[in-house]
């Protein structure tokens, strides 16, 4: 596994599905680290980084009840991997 700091473009990813094991591959586009989940949605834009559509406090929420995602924000930050599917 690489190391999201580690992560450029052009590299690329393979995404195995668990259920089926369908394999979706992607290129790095850009990675971007951030503090917290606020900092993130402010530079990446809440669109860009939620599935549905909600307010802002809830969107943070959303980040926070996450298995593991308050506690590792805290420590270690989140990163923004920006992708574009190749096959």
């Amino acid at each position: 596994m690489t190391p999201y700091e580690e992560m450029k473009p052009g590299d690329r990813v393979v995404f195995t599905r668990k259920t089926d094991q369908g394999k979706m591959v992607v290129e790095i586009l850009g990675a971007r680290h951030y503090k917290n989940v606020a900092e993130m949605l402010d530079a990446e834009g809440q669109d860009n980084c939620m599935s549905y559509d909600a307010p802002r406090d809830k969107a943070i929420t959303s980040y926070d009840q996450l298995r593991g995602y308050t506690e590792g924000i805290k420590q270690y930050g989140i990163w923004a991997i920006e992708v574009k599917p190749i096959m």
